[in-house]
């Protein structure tokens, strides 16, 4: 014990800079909002890399289940493409509603949170793949949420299951406008 007591009394001028270090940038995180946008672009950035790596480390063991639900999937879109007249293959899969075509990018989701009443995505694609804010993410299954921040290498985006979400959509038949507020919290219900 006397040696740690020892070791914190040496070294006690670089623990006092590490703690004023982190006491300003929470302040300067809490006064002025550049500093608030660089410091989450920062975090965004540092916790994707790290997510990244631990969610490789941790798919590398659910390989299996991962195989089962792609060849589930394969089977769904099978089944829609015998159904379908037109099919059309390229590089880029484009969807088309319309006259507008949109383009998909696949990405792979780095962290998704559940547990709470603001929950988050991450995904593995950024600005370079041409991601946006305000983008929506799909996945097989149906919409999962919308990009709300974005760095070079990846995306953050709110799940359909926070809280605060809200979703402007237009009724097919009557052309009219209609904002579903906790869509998500009522189905839970």
């Amino acid at each position: 014990m006397q040696q740690i007591i020892n070791a914190i009394l040496k070294n006690r001028n670089f623990f006092i800079y590490i703690l004023l270090l982190l006491f300003s940038i929470i302040f300067l995180q809490n006064k002025s909002p550049y500093h608030q946008s660089k410091l989450r672009e920062i975090s965004l950035s540092m916790s994707g890399t790290l997510l990244n790596f631990r969610n490789n480390y941790q798919k590398y063991f659910q390989l299996k289940e991962i195989n089962e639900e792609l060849v589930h999937e394969n089977l769904k879109l099978k089944s829609q493409l015998i159904k379908s007249e037109s099919i059309r293959s390229s590089d880029n899969p484009t969807l088309e509603l319309g006259n507008s075509k949109i383009n998909l990018i696949p990405a792979r989701v780095v962290k998704n949170s559940i547990g709470s009443v603001r929950n988050f995505i991450i995904v593995d694609k950024g600005e370079k793949d041409n991601v946006k804010t305000e983008m929506g993410v799909i996945s097989a299954d149906g919409i999962v949420g919308i990009t709300n921040q974005t760095n070079q290498y990846f995306a953050s985006a709110v799940s359909l299951l926070h809280l605060d979400l809200n979703i402007n959509a237009k009724l097919k038949i009557t052309m009219h406008l209609v904002l579903c507020i906790g869509l998500a919290m009522n189905l839970i219900k």
